[in-house]
């Protein structure tokens, strides 16, 4: 990795091995290579274990994993191309987030009101005597719950 420092934290143990890229390779091409759908299958195929949480590559098993290796330029501009495809999707989901908030809030309004009003916004009302409930449909009877034992 010579001058180029990867942004990430890492892990220190004696069971991990520190690879190096060649001069002419992009780290984030690969990060995002190596992370692809058929290259994380064919790294699970490789890789040897009785639990598939301690699954273990060796080193002469991931270098027998052939890798697509573009030209740099390339690989530069595959890794801008994924980060500008990236910032919109967050962007859209952020605001799709938003959108799921608001309508969940004006789910729970919609039901505040059907169960404490009815369904007719024009039938009249009066108050219900319970100070946080507020008013109530005029033809609707306040009564205590049930005083019932359960068997």
């Amino acid at each position: 990795m010579a001058a180029w420092a990867f942004p990430l934290p890492g892990i220190a143990s004696p069971a991990y091995c520190v690879y190096r890229f060649k001069p002419d390779a992009q780290p984030w091409y690969f990060h995002h290579l190596l992370r692809s759908p058929s290259y994380k299958a064919r790294i699970k195929a490789m890789s040897t274990g009785v639990v598939e949480s301690r699954l273990r590559l060796y080193s002469d098993d991931l270098f027998r994993i052939q890798g697509l290796q573009p030209p740099p330029e390339e690989q530069a501009a595959i890794v801008r191309f994924l980060d500008w495809a990236n910032a919109r999707l967050e962007r859209t989901i952020r605001a799709k987030r938003r959108v799921i908030a608001l309508l969940t809030e004006q789910k729970q309004a919609i039901i505040h009101r059907a169960v404490t009003r009815g369904l007719d916004p024009a039938v009249p009302l009066k108050p219900s005597g319970i100070a946080w409930l507020g008013d109530i449909p005029a033809h609707w009877e306040v009564r205590r719950s049930s005083s019932r034992k359960c068997p």
